[in-house]
């Protein structure tokens, strides 16, 4: 059975500004396509929301209301 490794100090809050500093400053080049990936990401989150929305419109304004016939036939059907 291997051993267990030994975990790695955590930083002091200065060290690890150090290395965000450091990560900026290798990250400079790419500013524009990370820009575009986070707002890309950003869209398609909200746009993956759209069909729950509907969905919950669908359950909570068209259903309870029952006004459709094919609705009311089948309820009908299934509690006699």
């Amino acid at each position: 059975m291997p051993q267990a490794r030994e975990s790695a100090p955590i930083p002091s809050l200065g060290e690890a500004v150090g290395y965000f500093r450091r990560l900026l400053v290798l990250l400079r080049p790419y500013w524009g396509s990370l820009a575009k990936s986070v707002m890309l990401g950003l869209f398609l989150g909200l746009f993956a929301l759209i069909t729950p929305y509907l969905s919950k419109l669908l359950f909570d304004e068209v259903y309870p209301g029952a006004t459709c016939g094919c609705c009311t036939s089948w309820w009908r059907q299934r509690s006699a």
